[in-house]
Order: structure tokens, then sequence, then C-alpha cells
């Protein structure tokens, strides 16, 4: 996926802080924390985005939502992203430091959808795969698609490979239209 500049920007400089502080896991944790919480309430979120609230009201309310969960440096961070006025940014800027947490680490994200449940057996054969064709380790979300009538279609790292039933009754569709009978 790809990120704004200022979301970039934001995650690179957490991600530097963190692994410098040996934190990278911890900081992670948190800040998905916080975007949990403010994802879990509209009125935080109004109230972070809300131009009229000071960056201090701000903090105070961030402050007092979070309570102890949240490091210092976390702490610090979020301060910084509030008195940007960069708030409407975070659930990017989380995103954007998770993908730099998982390169860091030599993961990459897999999503697995079919048109019905996928036997575990399968998965760890198609997670095997993947990992091989990819050369990290691979963590695999299932999403179920009754619109793809069979097979599957993977998305990973930017890819996606498609072999459900739809795209190949599609695919015949645009081959029986462009043949001439004569």
């Amino acid at each position: 996926m790809a990120f704004g500049d200022v979301a970039a920007r934001y995650a690179q400089a957490a991600f530097e802080s963190a692994k410098q502080a040996n934190e990278i896991d911890s900081v992670l944790e948190q800040v998905s924390l916080v975007s949990n919480l403010i994802n879990s309430s509209p009125e935080l979120e109004r109230l972070l985005r809300n131009p009229d609230v000071s960056a201090m009201e701000k903090k105070e309310l961030l402050a007092r939502a979070a309570g102890e969960k949240l490091s210092d440096s976390v702490m610090a961070f979020m301060y910084v992203v509030l008195e940007f006025g960069r708030a409407e940014f975070f659930g990017q800027i989380v995103e954007a430091l998770s993908a730099l947490v998982d390169k860091e680490k030599g993961i990459v994200r897999a999503l697995v959808r079919s048109a019905f449940p996928v036997s575990e057996e399968q998965l760890t054969r198609l997670r095997g795969i993947l990992s091989s064709s990819e050369g990290k380790q691979v963590i695999m979300t299932q999403q179920t698609d009754k619109s793809l009538i069979g097979g599957i279609e993977v998305h990973i790292a930017g890819r996606v490979f498609d072999n459900s039933l739809k795209r190949h009754l599609k695919d015949l569709r645009e081959d029986l239209t462009t043949i001439k009978v004569y």
C-alpha cells in the first residue's frame, strides 16, 4: 500500500527512534493501541481532528484516554503528531510504521480471498510456496468472497495472483467475443 508523504515521514521517524531504543515491537503495539482507541471512539477522533481544539487540550485528552498504557517515548511521538496538526494522518502513520516493522523483520503480508473457507492444510501449503517465492516469512489473512465462485485470489507485495473461477469465466467471455465465425 502506498502511504502519503506525511504519514511516511512520521512513521519513519517513529521507526528510527524505536529501532535506536530497541523498542520496535513495543512502539508498534502502543501506537496500534492508540489507533484502535481512536477508531473505536468517533467522539475522540472528532476532537483530535478538530482545529478549534488546541494541541494542549488534545494532548490532555489523549493522555486521559490512553491512561498508563503508553511509554514516554510514544506519548512524546503522539504529542508531536498532535502539535503539528497531523491527527488526521494517524491511521496511515500506523499502517506505514507496521510496514516498516514488517520489512525490518523480513515479513510480508498476504491476503487470500476465496469463495469458500480454505483449509488449514491448504493455507500451510500456500504459505510455504509464498515464503519460498518471496524469500520472507508470510503472514496470511483469509477472506471469503462468494463472488469469486471458486478458486483463490492472493494479494501479496503489491501483486495479485487471481486463479478464481470468476476471472476464468471473464477471460472465457472475452475470448468468445473475439472469435469470428464465418
